[in-house]
């Protein structure tokens, strides 16, 4: 039994590579099977060798006819290179002249002068009581005859009302020593001190402040104290607005650039802002255009001749390329000088107007001669140191009003003796100094008056007339309007 089946196996096997075997045999030749799938594609073969030259080939035939044709005509010019750069402006032309006078401004609104800022004041004391030392002196007696600024000097003080500039000048009759400092807020500002015993003299004093709103001003004698005031021996205290602070707080830039421009640009009375200078000159013309442009290839040879003798010229050639940009462009020339400016632009409607801010009467005149002036008569002042307005009288020494308003008069006076003199307004005096002694002195006095059309205003002398007028030892008169009413 066992022997069977050891020989089962290898049957088996044998089975199987007998079958492998039919499966892949060749068929008859007489019976053909069905075709197989075909295979995949092989690889790309490597490249083959070069092969051998080729020989040369046989010679052209030779040409036996007429000339060649001539060389084709030159190309077109290639089209212009983009324009070059333009060059730098040219140095810039000289200036236009000056633009016409612009058209006159429209005229101003009707003026109110009454609006100018005024303060003023002149007073005299009325007792020969010495005042007390180091307290304000009371100066009682108004001399102006208009009280529209009287002051209330019950306490001898002045108080600013307008802030400004303001003028203040004492004249005063002593008989002896006297001292006198200018206070303001209690404190001095400054000092003037005569010395002279047992007779009659006149001292004065001045000086320009700037007071607020409010400040007080007034005068304060020392230990020597001995100020007068009886009739034709006065002391005065006067004072007036010179500048209100509208104007004093100009800024001073705009103060110099009005300057700078009344200096730069005159101009004729009513007439218009001056024209802005010409506008500069035009730029340089542009720079010259860029070089040509690389010329083009040459045109193709032309066709043989057609014959013995006979030839053709070449077409055309082609045109050439568009050429590179040229070259930057010199420099321009200087631009051509500039046109006149425009005529400046109508100016302004001027302000309103103070139509007698501009009034003036001012006068100044010293006496020629050392003869003593008669006395109750006009001294006469026959030599004009100023007089424009010829409001002064130099034949019979009175000043005439010729514009209402507030005017301030003082002497300087030069004597070898006594002098008492009178300030007269149309025959009444208003003020009287006099001054006392044997030596050569000089001596002063004056008032703020108010005026009216056609009022006068002389010195004249008392008894004691000792006025001197030779060129070294001059004697004046002088007056001017402080404000117009």
């Amino acid at each position: 039994m066992s022997y069977h089946v050891v020989l089962v196996g290898p049957v088996l096997l044998l089975s199987v590579v007998m079958a492998t075997a039919q499966d892949t045999c060749q068929a008859s030749s007489n019976i053909h099977g069905m075709p197989g799938i075909p295979g995949k594609p092989g690889l790309p073969g490597k490249d083959g060798l070069d092969g051998p030259p080729a020989l040369q080939g046989d010679p052209g035939i030779s040409w036996f006819g007429g000339a060649l044709g001539g060389q084709g005509e030159k190309g077109s010019r290639g089209l212009e290179g983009m324009p070059g750069k333009v060059g730098p402006p040219g140095e810039l032309g000289p200036s236009g002249e000056r633009g016409k006078r612009g058209a006159k401004g429209q005229k101003g609104e009707m003026g109110d002068h009454t609006s100018t800022h005024k303060s003023v004041f002149s007073k005299a004391r009325n007792t020969n009581s010495y005042p007390r030392r180091q307290l304000p002196i009371k100066f009682d007696k108004n001399v102006m005859d208009d009280q529209s600024f009287d002051q209330d000097f019950r306490l001898g003080k002045f108080t600013c009302r307008i802030a400004g500039l303001y003028y203040f000048i004492y004249h005063s009759t002593s008989k002896g020593n006297l001292c006198v400092n200018i206070m303001k807020q209690s404190k001095k500002v400054a000092g003037f001190c005569d010395v002279m015993h047992d007779t009659f003299q006149v001292s004065s004093g001045g000086v320009v402040l700037k007071l607020n709103v409010g400040e007080k001003v007034w005068l304060e004698p020392t230990d020597s104290n001995s100020m007068m005031g009886m009739d034709g021996a006065d002391s005065i205290f006067s004072g007036f607005l010179l500048v209100d602070q509208l104007i004093t707080a100009m800024h001073p830039v705009s103060v110099c650039l009005a300057l700078l421009c009344v200096v730069m640009f005159p101009v004729a009375e009513e007439s218009g802002v001056p024209g802005i200078p010409g506008m500069p000159g035009i730029p340089g013309n542009p720079g010259r255009d860029g070089r040509d442009s690389v010329k083009g290839p040459r045109g193709k040879p032309g066709s043989l001749g057609a014959g013995p003798g006979e030839s053709e010229r070449g077409e055309k050639g082609d045109a050439g390329r568009v050429g590179q940009p040229g070259k930057r462009g010199h420099s321009g020339k200087q631009g051509a000088k500039g046109e006149p400016g425009i005529p400046g632009e109508r100016g302004d409607v001027g302000k309103s107007g103070h139509h007698k801010s501009s009034l003036k009467s001012a006068f100044s005149a010293r006496r020629a001669g050392n003869e003593s002036p008669p006395r109750d008569t006009p001294i006469v002042f026959s030599r004009d140191i100023s007089n424009d307005q010829q409001h002064y009288d130099n034949t019979t020494g009175k000043f005439t009003c010729y514009i209402n308003g507030y005017y301030y008069f003082v002497y300087h006076a030069t004597s070898n003796s006594n002098l008492c003199l009178g300030l007269i307004k149309n025959g009444e005096k208003k003020v009287g100094f006099c001054n006392r002694g044997g030596a050569q002195q000089v001596t002063s006095g004056g008032s703020v008056l108010h005026l009216n059309i056609n009022d006068t205003v002389w010195l004249e002398p008392t008894d004691y007339n000792a006025m001197l007028g030779s060129e070294d030892t001059n004697s004046f008169f002088s007056g001017f309007l402080i404000f117009p009413d």
